[in-house]
């Protein structure tokens, strides 16, 4: 996740109770948190889909794209040394309910309640909203 070569695992924890990402790095035999970041869901209560977060290089940076706590906004997240960072996040038409998967090098689609929605990363900065 931040370049160096070396594994990380990214993973929500308790996504139902304003979830907590978390980054984990193998050490040795054990995997050990090395960063988080409060206010993530990537996990509708009751739902088999388990794709509602993805990976996306953005300005040849991997970064990791979340939806917020409430699924209304896709946050976009770097690791940057041992810290997550947020670069940026897109406001969403409705809650994301299924997959994020990307389109382009700059796009994704995303599935929200209200049906499919295209996201311009571009366009989506500190805040601003997404394009349909």
């Amino acid at each position: 996740l931040d370049g160096d070569g070396r594994a990380e695992i990214a993973a929500v924890t308790t996504p139902h109770l304003g979830g907590t990402l978390r980054v984990y790095r193998r050490q040795g035999g054990e995997l050990v948190e090395i960063a988080a970041l409060t206010g993530f869901s990537n996990h509708l209560y009751g739902s088999s889909e388990l794709g509602l977060a993805t990976t996306m290089a953005i300005a040849g940076r991997l970064h990791l794209l979340v939806p917020d706590a409430t699924r209304r906004r896709l946050r976009i997240v770097a690791l940057k040394g041992d810290r997550l960072v947020e670069t940026g996040s897109c406001a969403l038409s409705a809650p994301v309910t299924g997959a994020v998967r990307p389109v382009s090098p700059s796009v994704v689609s995303v599935e929200l309640l209200a049906g499919q929605q295209l996201i311009d990363l571009d366009a989506c900065g500190s805040g601003a909203s997404a394009a349909q």
